[in-house]
């Protein structure tokens, strides 16, 4: 992006994620965001729309993680989908 501009950043905190028998997880992300690339001093961003400010290079780093209680869930692979929405504004 350019130099120091604003952008809008939002995603759904919570997802399901489903194998093919129909059985499902609940998934809740957590991200982090910082204008270096330096995770240990990111900031953890919430999922309703946030401010943000680009660096000087244009770039704001993402990291993305989350939450899942497997203790009674049915073995096999789950899928989902995730989005950020990132906006310019």
């Amino acid at each position: 992006g350019d130099a120091n501009a604003q952008i809008r950043v939002s995603y759904v905190k919570q997802r399901t994620l489903t194998n093919p028998d129909g059985s499902t997880l609940s998934f809740t992300y957590t991200i982090a965001g910082n204008d270096q690339d330096d995770q240990s001093s990111a900031e953890v961003l919430e999922s309703e729309n946030r401010d943000l400010t680009l660096n000087a290079d244009g770039e704001y780093f993402f990291w993305i993680g989350g939450q899942v209680n497997v203790e009674n869930a049915q073995p096999g692979g789950y899928n989902g989908n995730f989005t950020i929405e990132v906006e310019y504004i």
